[in-house]
């Protein structure tokens, strides 16, 4: 989002004259810097392409500097050091302060925060919050909250760049040495546009999941690289640059995709970035002459980092507030604090006329001491609450459920309505560290995979869903000598020859090691399997055939779902299938909800429809085959409108998707009935 600063105010600067101060990219920041405001506001869908815009500009303007420097006289290792010391006074400063500030107010006034919120904010100091957040998208189990220093990563994105730019155009201009101006600008275009090619192709090349292309520097060099190829096409073949009608269809292109559309990011993306492109051929052009759109293109580097912690704390901290107030809210804030710091901090600091040692000298310690800072910012994550490490914690004991099929909640039932501070949240049974749940495959298929021995063996299949039920099979497991084990992958569906094409390591490991469950399962020779997963909806249809690479239909999922189950059965074991638990249909975070609620029933939630194609598949086959039953516990605190956020005094939720492990804890009772009944069989 830097491009806001690498251009200087209105002014003409003689050097070249061919790429003189142009209105029309001053005027294009302002409507990216809404467009990137509007989204987060959650007004518009598809605003984010703002920053797609300023990634064009940026390699347009970047590459124009460089090109005009490193073709001129001045020593290429005085170019550089000059080049790298006005980045640092014109994009880190403010980008330092606006952290600064950002980790002070997170430290006091947010709630719903990260737990390694700190981490993220030295990740943005360091130019790598894109990585950052490309490594929590691998990460099943990566802490959910607030991130408030997430704008960061389009910085990281572009400082990366700058790096690397002038070092392959000095290298490119060595090789060229002997041709001419022109012909250098034409192999610098030819080589810019072999960039954005590979670009673009890495991300099917390096099978990318969408928010990993979104977020990968390697991916979003092809924008940065189309600036550069359009700045070298322009000198090259001297094209006009004033051409209101060309402008303008790249701003109206911009607006329908960003303000009206619902698209892919990468569609979005490339349409923008064509879109930024007919608006840099045309940059002289201006369609509306306002002093104040030029002033919010001068201040936009500034909007784009002030907007975000506000937002955020607006939209994450504050309960039912409208997207177009919150909107308002932070164009008014964030314009007044990027106009305020514009003029009596970011404008000086640029204009500092100190050595190049001494910037890099200041940069460096400012850096150190922000890294010291937010280590002492640290807040240490609530204490983890596991029943059987407290047998003072009320959720240690399992509810009774009387014969109409309700639970008994005895001293826990509420007089009166519940305060959010009173609820109590108990992670689970015990850390799963050193269980099969977290261990099972990694060593081997036998030891790694047994958790305790006893009769009958039971054994647990699932994805991250089966995390949680395990906390209440344990208990249960213990209480009556049970065998217990377990076969769990995060994101990975239980079925046989069939994953989650979502292009993610994790997708990927599930594919490579599908084969295990078949192996641990034969090793194990469970007695009865308990299956319980995320509910593959229609939504989900990315369930891919390992074996052949075919995109399943919810019909073949639900075939997929009886034939594993007929493999098991055919070992001799009994299956029991628990129905996938309810989420809140707009994933919200019910358990941020209580942080910043009155009363329990204010995060009361709508859930979506799990009633998938393979749920009911499961249902319908448990009436008619007797070596299988079919169970649930979503009754207990959903209706077919609402689910409950506590039972008694205990969160139903443990995060977005998931609900707790102390809820199965207190509701293992309800999974023993037909597991018993399955023993009974035996």
């Amino acid at each position: 989002m830097s491009a806001t600063q690498t251009e200087e105010a209105p002014a003409r600067p003689a050097a070249a004259p061919a790429f003189e101060y142009r209105p029309g990219l001053t005027h294009l920041r302002a409507l990216s810097v809404v467009l990137v405001l509007l989204f987060h506001a959650e007004v518009v869908k598809s605003g984010y392409i703002g920053v797609d815009v300023f990634f064009v500009l940026s390699g347009f303007l970047i590459s124009n500097i460089l090109w005009e420097k490193l073709s001129g006289d001045d020593p290429t290792h005085k170019v550089l050091g000059s080049f790298y010391a006005r980045r640092c006074l014109r994009i880190l400063p403010l980008s330092l302060l606006v952290l600064a500030v950002t980790a002070l107010a997170s430290h006091f006034f947010f709630e719903t925060l990260i737990d390694n919120w700190t981490t993220a904010g030295r990740a943005a100091l360091v130019w790598s919050e894109n990585w950052f957040l490309i490594r929590e998208s691998n990460d099943y189990f990566a802490p959910q909250g607030t991130n408030p220093f997430q704008q960061y990563w389009s910085l990281g994105v572009e400082e990366q760049f700058y790096v690397v730019l002038p070092l392959l155009m000095m290298f490119l201009l060595f090789v060229l040495r002997g041709f001419n101006r022109r012909a250098r600008l034409i192999g610098l275009a030819v080589a810019a546009g072999v960039g954005v090619v590979a670009a673009l192709a890495s991300s099917h090349l390096l099978e990318m999941s969408e928010s990993e292309a979104y977020y990968s520097s390697f991916v979003r060099s092809y924008q940065l690289l189309a600036g550069v190829l359009i700045m070298a096409a322009v000198r090259v073949l001297g094209l006009r640059d004033d051409r209101r009608w060309l402008f303008a269809l790249g701003v109206v292109g911009l607006i329908v995709v960003g303000g009206f559309l619902d698209l892919s990011t990468t569609t979005s993306g490339l349409i923008a970035t064509v879109c930024a492109g007919l608006c840099v051929l045309s940059s002289k052009a201006v369609l509306v002459d306002s002093k104040w759109l030029e002033r919010l293109g001068l201040w936009s580097y500034g909007m784009y980092l002030w907007h975000f912690p506000i937002s955020a704390y607006l939209t994450n901290e504050t309960k039912d507030t409208s997207p177009w107030l919150v909107f308002a809210i932070v164009f008014v804030t964030a314009t007044a604090l990027a106009a305020f710091t514009f003029r009596f901090f970011e404008n000086p600091v640029r204009h500092l006329k100190i050595p190049t040692g001494v910037t890099f000298a200041g940069t460096g310690i400012t850096i150190a001491c922000l890294w010291v800072a937010l280590g002492l910012l640290a807040t240490p994550a609530p204490p983890t609450v596991y029943a059987s490490q407290d047998p003072t914690v009320a959720g240690s004991d399992a509810y009774p459920v009387k014969p109409d099929g309700t639970l008994d909640l005895g001293a826990s039932a509420p007089t009166g309505r519940v305060r959010a501070a009173d609820v109590e949240r108990v992670e689970g049974w015990m850390p799963l560290d050193g269980t099969a749940v977290a261990g099972c495959g990694l060593r081997d298929v036998t030891s790694s995979c047994i958790d305790l021995e006893g009769t009958p063996k039971v054994m647990l299949l699932g994805d991250s869903f089966a995390n949680r039920i395990y906390q209440g099979l344990r208990p249960l497991a213990e209480d009556n000598g049970w065998g217990l084990s377990a076969y769990v992958r995060p994101g990975c569906p239980w079925m046989d020859d069939v994953y989650n094409n979502v292009k993610n390591d994790i997708s990927d490991r599930c594919a490579s090691d599908k084969h295990l469950q078949q192996e641990v399962i034969e090793s194990v020779d469970p007695d009865i399997v308990v299956i319980h997963s995320y509910p593959y909806r229609e939504a989900n249809n990315k369930l891919t055939r390992i074996s052949t690479g075919e995109v399943l239909s919810q019909e073949q999922v639900a075939q997929a779902a009886n034939d594993t189950i007929d493999r098991i059965e055919a070992t001799g074991a009994k299956v029991v299938f628990v129905e996938p638990t309810p989420f809140a249909e707009d994933s919200s975070n019910v358990d941020d909800c209580l942080k910043l609620s009155t009363w329990a029933d204010e995060c009361d939630f709508q859930p979506i429809d799990v009633n998938s194609p393979i749920d009911q598949a499961m249902r319908d086959r448990a009436e008619t085959d007797p070596e299988m039953w079919f169970s649930s516990i979503n009754d207990l605190f959903c209706d077919e409108q609402t689910c409950r956020s506590v039972i008694g005094s205990m969160t139903v939720m443990g995060d977005e998707t998931h609900v707790s492990g102390g809820l199965w804890v207190r509701l293992r009772n309800v999974i023993a009935q037909p597991i018993q009944e399955a023993i009974d069989t035996l």
